[in-house]
């Protein structure tokens, strides 16, 4: 499943750059809770979807907005996807 995301992010980026869209799209994705246990590990983190546990509720969160943020930036501060809403709206 990553490897198929993966190379579909990698298309859907290389349009809009074919498109001349990069430097004024703001790209977000997301995932929902975690893993499901019982098909695939969340390893290291404990547990998975439907757990109040780290891998139930610990999601990657990638951004590609060019001039606003810098490529190859790591944040480790927890975010609700409730707090993109005003981040959306300034953009918009």
């Amino acid at each position: 499943m990553l490897e198929h995301f993966d190379t579909e992010i990698g298309r859907l980026l290389a349009r809009l750059d074919d498109w001349g869209l990069r430097d004024n799209t703001l790209v977000v994705f997301t995932s929902d809770n975690g893993g499901l246990s019982r098909m695939a590990s969340c390893a290291p983190l404990r547990e998975g979807k439907g757990s109040p546990y780290e891998g139930g509720i610990r999601v990657p969160c990638l951004v590609r907005w060019p001039g606003v943020v810098r490529p190859g930036t790591v944040h480790d501060t927890p975010i609700h996807v409730v707090d993109w809403l005003p981040t959306l709206f300034a953009a918009a």
